[in-house]
């Protein structure tokens, strides 16, 4: 058993980089990120959720797939292997549910190839972000990782999950100690998640929809800041003269899919794939309850209620 100082995490994260590419949680413009680090870079070790999640370093906004020039093909060059330090609990779970769909075949080369050249070592340090649902939909947060550091006093617990994670014990600033036991916290209500899907399965043409819809700018924040949310489009741009020409990936928002219709319709499709048709396929929601989707909202809708509000009906 390993546990680190909390003092000692700078000096950890310094020694890291010495021989990893790292990135850690930094302030940058105000936006809490997950940004490479450079020595002496301020690294906030604490809960706070960054508005941008991990899955921006595996599914790329823009990134190129293939470029033409004249009759010749390149690819983009392998990505460079890298550690991701202080990735929280939710966006952790997030990766591994991800991981589900990305790797189903016929499997995306490019996520597969980040995710298999990346370490992940979470940080948690046993508070909830606001708006929070993750009791209420029953999810395990404790999964998928190469390395988990969980906070108590002044150290944290330092536990293996993989080897790549094994490989990281080697440093001056992990030491042998006693785990801490952790006291069992008492749980928020479980959302009845079958009588939730019932509800979507019923269709967009009810009140709670249209009232949602009445509230909703239709600015897509929503699924930009879900950690889950991986919906994208190809778009192919050329030069004038026709001689480069570049396929790109970009992530698209659900209230921008105008074949889907009114925007009712759309606010329905949001849950109905996380709540409905991912439970059909994989047995588990597309939704870790990090709560960013209600923390974002520009008009104050709360995802959380609205499911409760589903469950009623």
């Amino acid at each position: 058993m390993s546990t680190i100082r909390e003092k000692d995490l700078g000096g950890y994260i310094e020694f890291l980089s010495q021989k990893h590419k790292i990135y850690t949680p930094q302030l940058n413009a105000g936006t809490l990120t997950l940004k490479e680090y450079v020595k002496d870079a301020k690294t906030v070790f604490n809960q706070s959720l960054p508005s941008a999640s991990p899955k921006n370093h595996f599914l790329k906004h823009g990134e190129p797939f293939f470029t033409f020039i004249g009759d010749e093909i390149y690819e983009p060059t392998p990505p460079a292997p890298k550690t991701l330090f202080g990735v929280t609990p939710w966006d952790n779970q997030a990766l591994r549910i991800l991981d589900d769909i990305m790797f189903e075949e016929p499997a995306d080369y490019y996520y597969r190839i980040r995710r298999q050249n990346t370490t992940i070592i979470v940080l948690d340090d046993r508070r909830k972000p606001p708006n929070s649902f993750t009791d209420q939909i029953g999810c395990n947060l404790n999964e998928g990782y190469d390395l988990y550091l969980t906070k108590f006093g002044g150290e944290y617990d330092v536990t293996v999950g993989s080897q790549k994670g094994a490989d990281y014990l080697n440093a001056p600033q992990i030491r042998p100690g006693e785990h801490h036991i952790i006291q069992q916290e008492k749980k928020e209500k479980k959302l009845d998640l079958a009588a939730i899907k019932k509800y979507l399965d019923e269709g967009p043409h009810k009140k709670l929809w249209m009232r949602l819809a009445e509230k909703c700018i239709s600015c897509g924040l929503c699924s930009y800041v879900c950690p889950l949310t991986h919906s994208f489009n190809i778009e192919d741009h050329q030069s004038l003269n026709l001689g480069v020409s570049v396929r790109k990936r970009n992530w698209e928002n659900i209230m921008s899919q105008k074949h889907l219709g009114e925007d009712h319709v759309k606010i329905h499709e949001w849950f109905r794939r996380k709540f409905s048709q991912s439970i059909e396929e994989r047995g588990t929601p597309e939704c870790v309850g990090c709560g960013r989707c209600t923390t974002f909202c520009p008009q104050g809708i709360d995802f959380e209620e609205t499911l409760s509000n589903c469950e009623k009906r």
